[in-house]
C-alpha cells in the first residue's frame, strides 16, 4: 500500500516531464517549419528584388539608347540643314546675291526641314547677326564674344560645334547652339550659321518618357557639365554646367567608357539610383538616365509586403494550431493521469477489500472447521470422560472443547455435588475428643 501511494505521488512529476517534452518537440517543429517559410520568403524576396533591379537596368538602358538615338538623329538633321544653308550662302556670295532677303529665304526654307530648332541664324565674319529664318529685330546683335563663333572663326576645320548652354540675346532663353563655319571658296572665313535648341525642348523630350515619379534624365557635355535635366529646377540656369556626379559615373567617364549601367547609392542629388549613360553618337554629349530605388522597387515592396503578410498569417495560424494541439494533448495527458490515479485507487480498494474478504473467509473457514469437529462423532471415555483427538491422544473434556471452539470454561459446583462433597468432608473428619 505504501508503494502504491508513493507511485501515485510520483505521477504529477512524470506528467510535467511529459508535457514539457511534448512542448519542446512541438515548439521545435513549429520553429523549424517557420524557419523554412522564412527562408523561402527571404529567397523569394531576394529573387523579386533582383528581378526588379534587372528590369530597371534594362529599362534605363533602353531609355538611354532611345534618347541617344533620337538626339543623334536631331543633331544629324541639324548638321545636314546647316551644311545646306552654308552651301547656299557660299553660292549666293559667289554670285553676288548674298542679300538679307535672299539669305533669310534660304534659312526659312531650311528651318521647315528641322522644326526642332527654335531658329536658324547666320552671322557675318564680324560676328553680327545679319540673317535669320525668323529674325524680327532690325537691331544689330553681335555674337563675336561667343565661344562657338570664336571657335568657328579660328578653326577652318571646326566642323559641327555644339555649345554649352547660353542665355540667348535675341530670345532671352537658355539655349544650346549647334553651329557650322561658312568658308569662302578660297577657305577664308565668311561667317557662321547655327540653329538654337532651347533647354525646354530637351525637357519636353525627357518628360515624354516613363522614368517614374522621382527618376531623372540629364544631358551633359564633354566635361560632364549639365546641359539640361528633367525634372528641371525652377531656375534652369542654377544647374547649367554643374559637374557633380556619382563616384561610379566618374570612374566610368575617366576610363573613357562610352556607355555603362550601374547602381549608385549617391547620385548627383544623393538619391539611390540605377543609372545608364550613353555617349550621343559622334557628338561630345552624354545622356544619363536614372531610375530611383523608390520607384523601381515600389512593385517589389508591394509584392514583398503581401508575401510577408501571408508568412505572418501562416506563423500565426501555426502558433494558434500548435497551441490548440498542445492544449488538447495536455487535456488528454491529464485525463490519462486522472484515469491512472482512479485505476490505482480502484485497485487499492479492490486489494484492501480482497484482503479483508480473505481474512474474513479464513476466519469463517476456521470457525466452520471447528464447528464441524464439534458436530461430528467425538470419542469419549465413558468413565473419565476424556476425549480422544485426531492424534489418538486423550484430552480433558474442557481442553478439547476449548481448542476446537470459542467456548471457555469457568469451574464451579452444582448444589448436588456441593452436598456430596460436604458429606465426604464431614465423614473424613475424626470425632472430637
Amino acid at each position: 500500500m505504501q508503494d502504491l501511494h508513493a507511485e501515485s505521488k510520483e505521477q504529477p512529476k512524470e506528467f510535467k516531464q511529459a508535457i514539457r517534452a511534448f512542448a519542446v518537440r512541438l515548439a521545435a517543429g513549429i520553429i523549424f517549419a517557420n524557419l523554412i517559410v522564412l527562408c523561402l520568403v527571404v529567397m523569394f524576396a531576394w529573387h523579386l528584388h533582383h528581378e526588379h533591379e534587372e528590369r530597371a537596368k534594362i529599362s534605363a538602358q533602353n531609355i538611354s539608347r532611345l534618347l541617344e538615338h533620337d538626339i543623334t538623329n536631331i543633331l544629324d538633321k541639324i548638321d545636314i540643314v546647316l551644311l545646306s544653308a552654308s552651301d547656299e550662302a557660299v553660292e549666293l556670295n559667289r554670285s553676288g546675291g548674298l542679300s538679307k532677303q535672299a539669305m533669310n529665304k534660304v534659312l526659312a526654307k531650311q528651318h521647315v526641314r528641322i522644326l526642332e530648332v527654335d531658329n536658324l541664324l547666320m552671322a557675318d565674319s564680324k560676328g553680327d547677326i545679319v540673317y535669320g529664318a525668323d529674325l524680327k529685330s532690325d537691331k544689330t546683335v553681335s555674337i563675336a564674344d561667343r565661344d562657338f563663333f570664336k571657335t568657328c572663326r579660328k578653326d577652318p576645320n571646326a566642323g559641327l560645334f555644339i555649345s554649352k548652354p547660353i542665355l540667348g540675346r535675341l530670345s532671352n532663353k537658355w539655349l544650346v547652339v549647334v553651329a557650322r563655319r561658312i568658308n569662302r571658296p578660297d577657305g577664308a572665313f565668311l561667317g557662321v550659321v547655327w540653329g538654337t535648341l532651347s533647354l525646354d525642348f530637351f525637357s519636353k523630350i525627357f518628360a515624354s518618357l516613363d522614368i517614374g515619379p522621382s527618376g531623372g534624365i540629364s544631358l551633359r557635355d564633354a566635361e560632364m557639365g549639365i546641359i539640361a535635366r528633367y525634372p528641371a529646377p525652377k531656375e534652369i540656369g542654377s544647374i547649367v554646367g554643374n559637374k557633380t556626379m556619382s563616384p561610379e559615373l566618374r570612374r566610368l567617364f575617366d576610363a573613357g567608357k562610352p556607355e555603362g549601367t550601374f547602381f549608385t547609392p549617391t547620385s548627383w542629388d544623393n538619391t539611390a539610383k540605377i543609372v545608364s549613360f550613353h555617349k550621343i553618337g559622334k557628338y561630345p554629349l552624354f545622356v544619363n538616365v536614372g531610375l530611383t530605388t523608390r520607384d523601381y522597387l515600389a512593385g517589389w515592396r508591394y509584392d514583398t509586403a503581401k508575401i510577408v503578410a501571408l508568412a505572418l498569417f501562416y506563423v500565426l495560424v501555426t502558433i494558434f494550431l500548435s497551441w490548440g494541439l498542445f492544449a488538447r494533448y495536455k487535456q488528454e495527458k491529464l485525463a490519462e493521469v486522472n484515469l491512472f490515479r482512479l485505476n490505482e485507487e480502484l485497485e487499492q480498494r479492490v486489494s484492501d477489500r480482497t484482503t479483508e474478504l480473505n481474512l474474513k473467509n479464513f476466519e469463517l473457514e476456521t470457525s466452520l472447521a471447528r464447528v464441524k469437529q464439534l458436530e461430528g462423532i467425538i470419542p469419549i471415555c465413558m468413565y473419565c470422560k476424556k476425549i480422544r483427538d485426531d492424534k489418538n491422544s486423550w484430552q480433558q473434556l474442557e481442553k478439547y472443547i476449548t481448542d476446537h471452539s470459542e467456548a471457555l470454561f469457568s469451574h464451579g459446583m452444582c448444589p448436588a455435588c456441593e452436598e456430596e462433597q460436604l458429606k465426604i468432608i464431614r465423614a473424613s473428619k475424626p470425632p472430637s475428643a
